[in-house]
C-alpha cells in the first residue's frame, strides 16, 4: 500500500505542476485582456460601451443583436450588430471602436478561463456559461465590467505568482 500511495501522490504533483504552469502561460492573456476591459470600462469616454442592452432608446436595437457571433478558436461570443445598437442607443463612435475591442477581450478572456480548466475532454456549455458569467460583459455596467475585470487582473497576477514561487 504504501508504494502505491507513493505512486498516487507523485501522480497528483505532476498534474498540480501542469495546472500551475497551464495557469501561468494563461495569466497573461487574462491579465492584458481583463486589464483592456478595466481601461476602457473606466475610460468615461468609453464607459458608455458597456450596459447597452439596459439603455433607454435601445429597444429597437435588441432585435439586432443576434446576427453574428464574435468567434476566436473554437469561442463564439454574441456580440453581434454591437455596433448598430450602441448607434441606436446614441453611442459616440468612441464607444462603438470600444465596443469593438471590448468583444475581442471578452472572446480571449473566455478563451483564456477555457484553457485553465481545460482537463481531459472538451469544456462543455454549461461550464462556458460559467465562464461568461464570471467575466465582465459588454452588457454588464462600465462599473460591474471594471470590477470583474479587476478581479481578473489580480486572478492572473496569483497565478503566475504562485507559478514564479513554485520555480
Amino acid at each position: 500500500k504504501d508504494i502505491e500511495a507513493f505512486k498516487n501522490e507523485q501522480e497528483q504533483l505532476k498534474k498540480d505542476v501542469a495546472d500551475l504552469e497551464k495557469n501561468r502561460f494563461n495569466a497573461g492573456a487574462l491579465r492584458s485582456n481583463a486589464s483592456a476591459v478595466y481601461a476602457y470600462a473606466n475610460d468615461p469616454e468609453t464607459a458608455g460601451a458597456f450596459g447597452i442592452l439596459s439603455k433607454s432608446g435601445l429597444l429597437p436595437a435588441v432585435g439586432t443583436v443576434v446576427k453574428e457571433a464574435l468567434k476566436i478558436g473554437d469561442i463564439s461570443i454574441g456580440i453581434p450588430a454591437i455596433e448598430d445598437a450602441i448607434r441606436q442607443a446614441g453611442g459616440t463612435q468612441k464607444e462603438v471602436d470600444a465596443a469593438r475591442a471590448v468583444a475581442s477581450n471578452l472572446a480571449n478572456l473566455e478563451l483564456a478561463f477555457s484553457q485553465s480548466i481545460k482537463g481531459q475532454g472538451q469544456v462543455s456549455d454549461a461550464e462556458r456559461q460559467i465562464l461568461r458569467n464570471v467575466g465582465p460583459s459588454i452588457q454588464d455596467s462600465a462599473k460591474v465590467a471594471s470590477l470583474k475585470a479587476e478581479t481578473l487582473i489580480t486572478k492572473a497576477d496569483y497565478d503566475a505568482a504562485l507559478a514564479e514561487n513554485f520555480n
